[in-house]
């Protein structure tokens, strides 16, 4: 392989974000992202459970002893499950981990290539890798 010069190679990072950009799994990341902007019910429970936990995070500023915060804890895990259960939210959620794997596969194959694998990390051969294949 030929010598890449700094710019080279970072054009190449700017090629490979273009086409990251335009992916199919970035369009769906965005797509649900928009989704979960506009579910009504999604959007009112992320508010609540911020209020609470901005409550929370001012009692304990405030010299509250952790131990008599249970109430708003438990009011805080209500909402966050209420969070999780609207579906806008679980596609969001869902896209964000298929996101983040393609840039954990792409980073590892940059480490394999460069050399910097980890400890019981790529063997090279991605046809067998389910990180990679």
């Amino acid at each position: 392989m030929q010598k890449m010069t700094t710019e080279q190679v970072l054009a190449k990072a700017q090629e490979l974000g273009e086409m990251l950009a335009a992916s199919e799994v970035y369009d769906a990341l965005n797509r649900a992202e928009a989704d979960l902007e506009l579910d009504g019910a999604a959007q009112d429970a992320i508010a609540k459970a911020e209020i609470i936990r901005a409550e929370l995070r001012e009692q304990l500023e405030g010299g509250t002893p952790p131990e008599q915060l249970q109430e708003g804890l438990a009011q805080l895990r209500a909402a966050n499950a209420a969070i999780g259960q609207t579906s806008s939210y679980a596609a969001a959620d869902a896209a964000r981990k298929e996101f983040a794997d393609l840039m954990n596969r792409i980073n590892t194959l940059l480490k394999f290539h460069t050399g910097q694998e980890e400890e019981g990390g790529c063997g090279g051969d991605c046809s067998s890798c389910s990180s990679c294949g």
